[in-house]
């Protein structure tokens, strides 16, 4: 049996596979850094990830950069910057 999120993604409904996108991002920063955002705090676009956080946040979101576009990548979503 399939999740519902699963059979979501499979039809077309507008914000749906982005907030997907946002989610699996937050639980990725959640693992690799111990903070907790939520969905509305990042913002995906044209494969571009933002993150509209604190400056000390962010800060430590891009010293691991390479690290979660590497896990975000390993849960097939395609990302090609951090910002």
């Amino acid at each position: 049996m399939q999740a519902l999120s699963e059979l979501l993604l499979k039809y077309k409904i507008p914000g749906v596979r982005n907030s997907e996108i946002r989610r699996i991002c937050a639980e990725e920063v959640l693992a690799l850094t111990g903070f907790q955002l939520t969905a509305k705090q990042i913002q995906y676009k044209n494969e571009h990830l933002l993150f509209s956080v604190p400056p000390v946040l962010k800060s430590a979101l891009l010293l691991h950069k390479t690290e979660l576009l590497s896990r975000i990548k390993a849960r097939s979503v395609a990302v090609q910057s951090i910002a």
